[in-house]
């Protein structure tokens, strides 16, 4: 999501407060309507504003909106203006089906709570990996696919899923 686009959107709400706006109230760039209606949907999903949508039942629309009136701020709109509202999630669940290579885990889920403390944990994991009775050429590779994961997922998400998958496949 993008915040700048969306902080803008709803302090052009705010200002118009308690009146409703509709989608040409809003200065948008020839072509880019859809995407801009697009995004509308977005905020509507994520609560931060009521909207009504009219949807395309064309085979070209079908399923997109086309239109998008009575636009008005949520309290969860307010709350994200306020900055109240940009935390992550306390808790996530997430189902792995079969995870191949070194931490197999077999069709379980996984709770994973976000820690103040992920990097950590990571650290933590590393050093357990690097004491493990693994084979060296093992714990090479799973220190390097951990190392690479890192710059790619949120360490908050990564710390849990690698404590629980750590738990699963080595000998702690």
């Amino acid at each position: 999501m993008d915040k700048e686009r969306t902080r803008n959107v709803l302090q052009k709400l705010i200002e118009a407060f308690p009146n409703p706006l509709k989608e040409k109230n809003f200065e948008v760039p020839k072509g880019g309507e859809q995407d801009f209606r697009n995004f509308l949907m977005e905020l509507n999903q994520r609560g931060f504003i009521d909207a009504g949508f009219v949807v395309g039942r064309t085979a070209d629309t079908k399923g997109l909106p086309i239109n998008v009136v009575n636009i008005s701020i949520t309290k969860k709109g307010r709350e994200f203006m306020e900055g109240r509202n940009e935390q992550t999630p306390t808790s996530q669940v997430i189902n792995i089906g079969t995870a191949s290579g070194h931490l197999n885990i077999a069709a379980r889920d996984i709770n994973i709570t976000n820690s103040a403390d992920a990097e950590k944990v990571i650290e933590k994991l590393l050093e357990l990996i690097e004491k493990s009775n693994l084979p060296d050429e093992k714990k090479k590779s799973l220190v390097g696919s951990v190392r690479s994961m890192i710059s790619q997922v949120t360490p908050n998400l990564l710390a849990g899923l690698l404590v629980e998958a750590a738990k699963a496949a080595l000998p702690i």
